[in-house]
C-alpha cells in the first residue's frame, strides 16, 4: 500500500509540473518548444486517464482551450501530439483517425 501512495504522490507532482511548464511555454509564446509543450499535455492525459482521473484531465482541457484559443501554432501541435499518442497506443485506429481528419475542418 506504501508504493501506491507514494507512486500517487508522485504522479501529482508531475502533474503540477507539467501544467507549469506548458504554461510557461504557452503564456511566453515560446513557438519553437509549442511541440513538446503539446507532447507532455497529451502524455499527462494519457497518465490521468490511466489514474482514473477523467475529470482533472477535461479541466485541464479546458483551461488551455481558453488560453490558447487564439495560438493556432500550439492548437495544430497539440492535435499532432494527441494523434501521434493514439497512434502509438492504439496502431489499429489509424484509419479511423484519417476519417475524422477529412471530415474536421
Amino acid at each position: 500500500m506504501k508504493n501506491a501512495i507514494t507512486g500517487l504522490r508522485d504522479c501529482d507532482w508531475w502533474i503540477a509540473e507539467v501544467k507549469t511548464r506548458v504554461d510557461t511555454i504557452v503564456g511566453n509564446q515560446h513557438r519553437g518548444s509549442y511541440g513538446k509543450a503539446a507532447m507532455l499535455l497529451s502524455a499527462l492525459a494519457e497518465v490521468q486517464a490511466v489514474h482514473g482521473r477523467s475529470d482533472e484531465t477535461q479541466a485541464l482541457r479546458t483551461h488551455f482551450q481558453q488560453k490558447c484559443s487564439r495560438l493556432l501554432a500550439f492548437r495544430r501541435e497539440l492535435r499532432e501530439a494527441l494523434k501521434m499518442l493514439i497512434l502509438a497506443l492504439f496502431p489499429l485506429l489509424e484509419p479511423m483517425i484519417k476519417v475524422c481528419a477529412r471530415l474536421t475542418p
